[in-house]
């Protein structure tokens, strides 16, 4: 998940991860698989993981003669945390004959195949939803700030003048007062 990796145990609180909402979790089978090369196999989440809002990213087939592991990208489109258990199905998978191998025109896949290792692929997939969302939350909330900072600087310009003009006018009258009462014939 966000290019951290793991492996799941079947131990108490080493066996189970959780995909938190609109993010992507790759998963590796635990089992192998070795398909002779007649026959494609086709995998799909299970219904029940569907309805909990994870989304099936990878290809739903697997070629004639693969032999390894298999790798997918599940996404959780939901806005609860989905969390898988060690050992639990996620997929269900099907197989479909082809046309028979033919010696010299078919293309043989290497015994064992070049990428059966976890690390080769890039498992550093970020939902776009979720990085686009946080983005734009932080540029408004950037804003926001910005615009807090002004505002407070207003606020402490204007309360400044407002005392400055009420202190003035409070000495003007008790001037005017004064000069009343010592010169009270004099016309101000």
């Amino acid at each position: 998940i966000g290019g951290n990796t793991g492996k799941l145990f079947d131990e108490p609180g080493k066996n189970q991860v959780s995909i938190p909402p609109f993010q992507v979790l790759i998963i590796k089978t635990r089992e192998r698989i070795n398909l002779p090369r007649f026959l494609i196999a086709r995998w799909n989440i299970r219904v029940r993981w569907a309805y909990q809002g994870l989304l099936w990213v990878g290809g739903p087939q697997v070629d004639p003669g693969w032999a390894g592991h298999l790798l997918c990208p599940l996404y959780n489109l939901s806005d609860k945390e989905v969390t898988l258990k060690f050992g639990e199905a996620i997929a269900l998978m099907d197989f479909v004959t082809t046309t028979p191998f033919k010696e010299g025109e078919s293309i043989k896949y290497p015994r064992p195949p070049s990428r059966t290792l976890f690390e080769d692929y890039n498992t550093e997939l970020k939902s776009a939803l979720y990085t686009e969302a946080r983005k734009r939350i932080d540029e408004v909330d950037s804003k926001v700030n910005n615009f807090e900072t002004r505002l407070n600087t207003s606020i402490t310009i204007v309360l400044t003048v407002i005392a400055i003009l009420v202190a003035t006018l409070s000495l003007l009258v008790g001037s005017y007062q004064k000069i009343s009462y010592c010169f009270p014939s004099w016309p101000l």
